[in-house]
């Protein structure tokens, strides 16, 4: 798995009260990570650093951004990067997608609370396709999930290619015999993974005949 996709894997944001708490997946090799976020409408960029944790820590609390404390009628974005130093340089080494989060009082705009996927194994033969079918469980059903203008509902990806590939809707392909697992996330970064194990295709044995000598 890609440092990115560790990342990703492991991603969960949201509220708790009036703060705004982000966690994360360790990245090996990493000695440090910083914070990017803006509300939702903003860009991201070098002045959105919020915050830089050092070490094996994996979790935030934001309070403020850019010395603002945080609206709960607001919607924000976060963008994880890990980063280590190599020649006295700090060098980013993985970078997160960016995470959505509708305010605790917003009005109009809720979170996911959770994913069910309606199979957590598949088993496929090599070249075979599957559709992932996951249901989003939403914080507030009274409320709407972010529209897709701030990005997908879910998203997927494999942390093995080579056994089994996913689009951005969802299909598997199954690629190679082996097991992998398939991430899907929710735009605040809540995740379900999904098991894939792929068979290789069996093929009888035939008999050749042989050829007599005269």
């Amino acid at each position: 798995m890609k440092n990115s996709e560790k990342l990703d894997s492991g991603v969960s944001a949201g509220w708790k009260g009036n703060t705004f708490r982000l966690r994360w997946q360790a990245v090996q090799g990493a000695e440090g990570y910083d914070i990017f976020a803006e509300q939702c409408e903003k860009k991201l960029g070098r002045k959105s650093l919020a915050k830089t944790v050092k070490g094996n820590k994996t979790s935030v609390s934001l309070t403020k951004i850019a010395g603002k404390k945080l609206s709960g009628k607001k919607n924000y974005k976060v963008k994880i990067k890990a980063w280590k130093y190599i020649g006295g340089k700090k060098v980013y080494i993985g970078s997160s997608k960016t995470y959505h989060v509708a305010g605790w009082k917003h009005k109009k705009y809720t979170n996911a609370k959770k994913l069910i996927p309606a199979k957590k194994k598949y088993t496929l033969k090599k070249g075979k396709n599957a559709s992932l079918k996951v249901q989003i469980v939403k914080q507030s059903e009274k409320k709407k999930l972010l529209p897709n203008s701030y990005g997908p509902k879910l998203r997927y990806f494999s942390d093995n290619k080579e056994v089994a590939a996913v689009t951005s809707k969802g299909k598997v392909k199954a690629k190679g015999k082996g097991t992998c697992n398939i991430y899907v996330t929710a735009l605040n970064g809540i995740s379900v993974k999904i098991k894939i194990t792929v068979k290789k295709i069996w093929q009888p044995f035939r008999k050749h005949k042989c050829q007599k000598t005269h």
